[in-house]
């Protein structure tokens, strides 16, 4: 683990899982355990964080990410304000397409 100030920043669509989460006041909160991000068109909404091994997992928006390099994330809150984050709980995503049994019709269908 490095201290990150040699790193150079990289892309959102960059991060690897199981990097390093820093808050902003230098301690370490946890490792990414999720990317939340609409690839397709290029907006980054934030990170998923897994504090520990036992503790349950956290959504960090975009907003909230300071600094992105190849060996940690940075955030712009301290750590109690991460610690104090409700529990992450995946959503349900679905995108408009063509449904039905011929599938004629539009309609909302599920992405996973």
């Amino acid at each position: 683990m490095t201290d990150g100030s040699d790193d150079q920043p990289i892309a959102w669509t960059a991060i690897g899982q199981h990097e390093d989460v820093f808050s902003s006041d230098g301690e370490r909160v946890g490792r990414i355990e999720e990317v939340l991000g609409t690839g397709e068109v290029g907006i980054f909404h934030g990170i998923v964080v897994k504090p520990h091994r036992f503790e349950h997992s956290v959504a960090v928006l975009a907003q909230d990410v300071d600094q992105i390099t190849r060996s940690r994330v940075t955030l712009k809150v301290a750590k109690a304000d991460v610690d104090a984050l409700p529990a992450y709980v995946e959503e349900h995503i679905f995108s408009l397409g063509v449904k039905g049994i011929f599938r004629h019709r539009p309609g909302w269908i599920s992405d996973k």
